[in-house]
């Protein structure tokens, strides 16, 4: 999953619109495998959960909250030392759509992360 938000993150600043292309199905048909292996226990309502999956429902969002943060930091971070005059509006907007998607799909990553087989 990484590695295809890297491949559209990469197309795009690099202006290469069929990579960025590839990237975005690899990304969205990754996402789309890890909430099926993890049964959206990510996206599932409460009453149709027992009470451990609530429990990792809700630690995966916290978890996911987390690792979103840190990416905004991160960003912030980057900007701060190499300045907003040397970051273009491309790489700008290419890194926060990565993290837009990234967020989507980042409580059933946790959750795919965290937990054993059955």
């Amino acid at each position: 999953m990484l590695l295809s938000l890297a491949a559209y993150m990469a197309g795009e600043m690099a202006g290469y619109p069929v990579v960025t292309l590839a990237g975005l199905i690899l990304f969205f048909g990754a996402a789309v495998m890890v909430r099926r292996t993890t049964d959206s226990v990510a996206d599932k309502p409460a009453k149709d959960l027992d009470e451990r999956q609530v429990e990792v429902r809700n630690l995966s969002y916290l978890m996911a909250y987390r690792l979103t943060a840190a990416m905004v930091v991160i960003a912030m971070l980057a900007a701060i030392v190499f300045g907003a005059e040397a970051i273009s509006k491309q790489v700008v907007l290419t890194v926060l759509s990565g993290m837009l998607f990234f967020s989507l799909v980042a409580p059933s990553c946790v959750v795919a992360w965290t937990e054993k087989e059955a």
